[in-house]
């Protein structure tokens, strides 16, 4: 009898333990991107860190977003919007 409800209590931390497993949140994941350029109201973005980003415009140089942007353009006020994407750091305005 003790062998049978030890192993139900092992049993039941187990299927606890799983189940707790699974309700964890998990972390969205994150990409950054590069402003290169502006086109239209769209900012147009890169992989790779820009030269230009020593340069003397107001715009985003680093930007992260939560959201894969596979044609390499996001709109400037998506980029603006803290929701969405977080602006890194942006070039200095001379």
């Amino acid at each position: 009898m003790k062998k049978v409800l030890f192993s139900a209590v092992i049993l039941m931390a187990v299927a606890n333990a799983s189940f707790a497993r699974e309700n964890k949140t998990t972390q969205e994941d994150t990409y950054t991107y590069y402003v290169v350029g502006v086109s239209g109201s769209d900012y147009l973005l890169s992989t790779s860190p820009s030269p230009l980003c020593d340069q003397g415009t107001a715009v985003p140089c680093e930007i992260v977003t939560t959201e894969e942007h596979s044609d390499l353009q996001i709109s400037i006020s998506e980029a603006n919007n803290p929701g969405l994407t977080t602006i890194v750091s942006k070039r200095p305005a001379f």
